[in-house]
């Protein structure tokens, strides 16, 4: 086993299942920065091990933040979920 960091578990603890997270994460960044945010249709999310990439990614044409085993955290979830709202990919 590798290295997770503390906030990942921590974060982790609170959450039963990723649909709760990423609600949560909307209404907090509508709150925090007070814009809207769109999610694209159908987005997923994969934590995966073994990844060629340092902790995680997001792939416009799939709709998917993909997460590496214990190297993500909030901060990355919450980078890869930008990457998922931006408004440069409406329409991909």
């Amino acid at each position: 086993m590798g290295y997770a960091p503390l906030c990942r578990n921590l974060f982790l603890m609170e959450f039963f299942d990723l649909a709760s997270l990423i609600s949560r994460l909307v209404s907090e960044i509508e709150e925090v920065l007070g814009v809207r945010v769109f999610l694209p249709k159908g987005l997923k999310v994969e934590i995966v091990s073994g990844c060629p990439f340092a902790r995680g990614r997001y792939d416009p044409l799939r709709r998917i933040i993909t997460l590496c085993d214990n190297r993500w955290c909030r901060k990355t979830f919450i980078h890869e979920f930008f990457h998922a709202t931006s408004y440069l990919l409406v329409g991909l």
